[in-house]
């Protein structure tokens, strides 16, 4: 029998604690190495998934947290070859400064063509700043960072994961912290025009992937409210969470710079050539004068960085908040556009409540066809039956919403996030209207009020409008029907329509776990 301090001539419990212990402190080590990112670790914050009832029970946005009223001109893009043209145009005509604010960047034809374009700007004396959210962003953040070698070009990545581990394993490892995302995004030249709204960059945002087509919308921007955009860039710019690349070290920036121009410049050409060919007889300075501009005035309401550190009961949530406002604010209609729904106890009461008091509400997202987050849809379906007994009206979007000949195989999908109350008021944003988007991320939100302008998005950026949709309805006996408006002898149908048997699935299990609330 071995005594306390002695040990036994094989070693014997003493050895066998202190390999016991020696494991676990590797392990211990081995964790916090695959968890390493460069952000003081005393600013993640625990998180509750309970918020609810702190939406419901949020104030609306106080005058310091919305910017002043102001004359603005804007022009819409809806048209993805006008979206694409107008941002290259912007970085094309900057003189001074460019501050770029990205949730996606995709290394695309059109992530090259946009890349391209920033260096470009950046060698005939552009200030560039770029601010990457990192969650999806994990492939391409490495060329981006290299960007960062230019003297011209400072990157900054946002809330970072590790590069110790995959992306999966973060979540697992630092859900509360990884979890939360900076979901707005904006481009600001000279801080005198900016664009805004709902697309990241990516083929597929400019309607010209193989696959899929995302119909989707923001504005280009020209007036006074530049100086909020730009106050709000400052602030997640300046945040912990912005990690500069010199804080990732060992990494040889100059020698990857090398490398990293002649593939960009070869990418450029491959995309002007098979998927852009109108880049190279376009004129992009006659852009504007192509496109509706509206004078117009504005007020823009953001997320602050503060919120993604904060307890997910806390907030401020100051985007939806606005949103809710204005919703009950409605007089005669409103029309809800938005990719992913699942509005919640506070959503599902803002909607239903304004139906009662008379105001038509029509609701566009997705069908289950249609959408690239089955999940999402299966959170989303409950709520129908709710929606429709209290008067409102949904429609989903088709999933050959286009309908051009020769891209029958390409899925539509919604991706625009538009609010339009009493045809006066529009509210391009970057929420979606789901739980991840009220808790988790940050979002901003340009409000436009001016009829005019309300008309067009009605008439142009709406897909009830353009034939795009089904509308559903419950029958008699309180069966959901998905029907095709206009087209009286059109099949009705009792299911959801065009759905593969995965996408039924996924969205059934999410449905019957009630999982809904973590999407």
């Amino acid at each position: 029998m071995v005594s306390g301090g002695e040990k036994s001539k094989n070693g014997g419990p003493c050895l066998a604690g202190k390999r016991l212990a020696g494991l676990l402190v590797g392990l211990v080590m081995a964790t916090a190495g695959c968890t390493y990112t460069p952000i003081p670790k005393s600013s993640d914050q625990p998180a509750s998934l309970s918020t609810s009832s702190a939406v419901m029970a949020s104030a609306p946005p106080t005058k310091d947290q919305i910017t002043s009223s102001s004359t603005a001109r804007v022009t819409p893009l809806a048209d993805g070859d006008d979206a694409l043209f107008a941002r290259l145009k912007l970085i094309d005509e900057a003189k001074h400064r460019l501050d770029v604010s990205a949730f996606i960047i995709r290394q695309d034809h059109a992530g090259f063509l946009f890349v391209d374009r920033i260096l470009k700007a950046a060698k005939r004396g552009v200030k560039v700043r770029l601010l990457v959210d990192d969650l999806f962003n994990r492939s391409t953040a490495g060329r981006l960072m290299v960007m960062d070698h230019h003297p011209n070009i400072e990157v900054r990545i946002f809330n970072p994961l590790s590069r110790f581990s995959t992306t999966s394993m973060g979540f697992v490892l630092e859900f509360d912290r990884v979890s939360r995302r900076k979901h707005s995004r904006v481009i600001l030249a000279d801080q005198q025009r900016a664009i805004i709204g709902g697309r990241n960059i990516g083929d597929e945002y400019f309607r010209d992937d193989d696959r899929s087509e995302f119909i989707d919308f923001d504005v280009l921007l020209e007036g006074r409210q530049i100086a909020g955009l730009a106050k709000i860039f400052e602030e997640y710019w300046k945040d912990i969470w912005s990690v500069p690349v010199g804080k990732y070290e060992n990494i040889d920036f100059g020698a990857q710079f090398d490398r990293l121009e002649p593939l960009i410049a070869r990418r450029t050409v491959e995309a002007q050539t098979e998927k852009y060919p109108d880049l190279l007889r376009e004129d992009l300075s006659l852009l504007p004068r192509q496109l509706p501009n509206f004078s117009v005035q504005t007020n823009l309401v953001a997320d602050r960085p503060l919120k993604l550190r904060n307890d997910r009961s806390e907030g401020p949530f100051l985007v939806v908040a606005h949103h809710l406002q204005s919703i009950a604010k409605a007089r005669n209609e409103i029309t809800f556009i938005t990719p992913y729904l699942i509005p919640q106890n506070y959503g599902l009461d803002a909607l239903t409540q304004a139906a009662k008091r008379g105001v038509n509400v029509t609701i566009v997202t997705n069908s289950l066809a249609s959408t690239n987050h089955a999940a999402v849809h299966g959170g989303y379906a409950p709520f129908r039956e709710k929606l429709l007994q209290a008067g409102v009206k949904i429609y989903e979007l088709h999933p050959k919403a286009t309908g051009l000949p020769g891209e029958e195989r390409i899925r539509s999908t919604l991706h625009s996030k538009l609010t339009v109350i009493d045809r006066r008021e529009t509210i391009v944003t970057t929420m979606n209207f789901d739980p991840v988007s009220v808790k988790n991320n940050a979002e901003t939100s340009l409000v436009i009020r001016d009829r005019a302008f309300s008309e067009w998005v009605l008439r142009r950026a709406n897909p009830i409008a353009l034939g795009q949709v089904y509308e559903v309805v419950q029958s008699e006996t309180g069966q959901l029907e998905w029907i095709l408006p206009g087209k009286v002898d059109a099949k009705t149908r009792t299911a959801e329509p065009g759905a593969s048997g995965a996408r039924r699935f996924t969205a059934s299990i999410v449905q019957l776990l009630g999982l809904g609330g973590l999407f």
